[in-house]
């Protein structure tokens, strides 16, 4: 049984040459991510400030907290 070598060229043709259509791509998610931070900074702040100013009992806040955090989420997965 022989093993036939094979001749592997310095320059590969999987490697990545950067184009305007990657670059705008990795811009545009970048927005995307920008914009999610955004809105979860915000969510996040309107939570702490239910946390902190406790609405009504604790059970109250509680279940607010936890409804603004779902609904936060569920409208983040849908997009």
């Amino acid at each position: 049984m022989s093993v036939e070598m094979t001749w592997v060229p310095d320059y590969s043709p999987h490697e990545c040459v950067p184009t305007q259509d990657a670059y705008d791509a990795t811009v545009r998610a970048l927005e995307k991510h920008r914009e999610r931070a955004d809105r979860a900074e915000a969510e996040l702040a309107a939570i702490r400030d239910l946390a902190f100013r406790g609405a009504g009992s604790p059970a109250d806040a509680l279940n607010t907290i936890h409804q603004r955090a779902s609904r936060a989420l569920n409208e983040e997965n849908d997009r």
